[in-house]
């Protein structure tokens, strides 16, 4: 996944797109996040 060049990679940068179906505007509509294990093989520590 290509790094956002609006903000360098930090833990205070974080970024979630979210894609719904065609819905009222006003419609509230559950999102669930599911972390995968390659996502957090990404992480770096210091």
């Amino acid at each position: 996944m290509p790094q956002s060049k609006t903000c360098p990679p930090s833990e205070d940068c974080l970024n979630l797109n979210v894609w719904t179906p065609a819905k009222r505007a006003h419609e509230k509509l559950p999102v669930l996040f599911w972390p995968t294990a390659v996502a957090s093989l990404r992480v770096q520590r210091p």
